[in-house]
Order: structure tokens, then sequence, then C-alpha cells
């Protein structure tokens, strides 16, 4: 990810916050097809205690790399207190999650979840920081299409697939990590969710009101691009 942001920084000259967002996108799209393959291939009710196979341990290593250098974009670059305790978290989750070996079917299925939504929220971001977030740009049918998209995927698997998988996890999944990992990661599930929550609202209403998501991501790129008139 450090090379693949550095190409989209240096190689096409994209600024700071875009070459971020690509890198982001890339991140989604890449992570959302091999949950898709690999929970094709981890079929039956068994798959909620199995083991981590070497699909499952090469995502969540790709998801954590990800978190790792967006963790040091947010510290350094484009600080955003909620982003920064959702990745702190994530990597803490992941990372104990990795290293026991377990939990990698239901973790890969939540990743795919959590950021199959990514791709579409950002492409209603491009288009409006294309025409510099004009009403007609909000209201027209293309981007009307991707908000409604998004938003649709956006509350069903935030809000009801993924806490689902999230429990079935705690459930199924953290007892046998002991009482101290299980702790942490119950207390970094939680917090991740409610995170994900806070920023899907600052992102619904963003879209919905034509406002620059300064608390989202993207807010720096978009900030300098708003543009009041209609």
């Amino acid at each position: 990810y450090a090379a693949h942001y550095a190409i989209m920084r240096w190689g096409f000259g994209l600024p700071l916050a875009v070459a971020n967002q690509a890198v982001s996108v890339g991140h989604a799209l890449t992570t959302t097809m091999f949950a898709l393959v690999a929970f094709a291939n981890t079929p039956g009710a068994d798959a909620r205690v199995a083991t981590n196979s070497m699909l499952h341990s090469m995502l969540l290593a790709h998801s954590l790399g990800y978190f790792a250098l967006d963790t040091l974009y947010i510290m350094f670059v484009g600080f955003n207190p909620l982003f920064l305790a959702h990745h702190m978290l994530s990597m803490t989750g992941l990372g104990v999650f990795y290293a026991h070996g377990v939990g990698g079917p239901l973790l890969v299925y939540i990743l795919g979840l959590a950021e199959i939504t990514n791709p579409l929220a950002r492409a209603s971001d491009a288009y409006l920081i294309r025409h510099n977030y004009r009403k007609q740009a909000r209201d027209s049918p293309g981007r009307r299409l991707a908000y409604g998209v998004f938003l649709a995927a956006f509350v069903l698997c935030r809000f009801f697939l993924i806490p689902v998988a999230a429990w079935d996890l705690y459930v199924h999944v953290m007892p046998s990590l002991g009482w101290w990992p299980q702790a942490i990661c119950a207390s970094a599930a939680l917090v991740t969710i409610a995170s994900g929550w806070c920023w899907g609202a600052l992102e619904i209403l963003s879209h919905a009101s034509n406002v620059p998501p300064l608390f989202t991501s993207g807010g720096v790129a978009c900030e300098s691009r708003f543009r009041s008139d209609t």
C-alpha cells in the first residue's frame, strides 16, 4: 500500500488527499473481491469456529497493512480523531485474531461488508468535487443513483449484517481466546461499530445536504473546493 500510494502521489501527480482516496478505494475493491472468494470457499455453519486458512490470514494481513498506512496519513496529514480511533481499534482486533489463527471466516465476511460501500461513497464524492459541490451536481440523476445505492448498501451492511456477524464472532469464537484477548476484542468491536455508525451518519448527512464531508475521509480534499453557489 505504501508503493500504491507513492505511485498515485508521484507517478500520477495526484494531490495528497486524492492519492489517499485512491488507495482507500483500491483496498476496498481488493478486500471485497477476495472476501467473496474466501466466503464461497468456507461453507457451512462450522465456518464460524474454523481456524484461519492461508487466504483468511492473507486478507487479515492485507487489511492490517492498509490500516497501518492510513493511520500514518491520519496522524501526520489529515488528522481525524474519529478515523484514528476506528483504525487503532480495528488493528487491535484484527491483530489479536490474526495472531491466534481463528475468526478468519467471520472477520473476512465482516471486512467485505464494511468495504463494499466505500467505492460507492467515493464515486459520489468524486463527482461532487469535480463539479465544486454545485446544487446541479447534487441533484443530477447519476449522482442521485450513486448516493441511493450507497445509502441502501450502507444501512444494510453497517446497521444490520455487520452487528449480527460481530455478535456471532463474540459468541462462537472469542471464548476460545481467553479472558483478556476477549475483553480487548469485544471493546474494539463495540467502539469500531459505533465509530462506523458515526462516520455513516456524517457521510449520509454530507451527501444529503450537499455539505463537504469535513469530518469524514476526503474532507481535506473537499474543503478547499467547496462552493455555495447554486
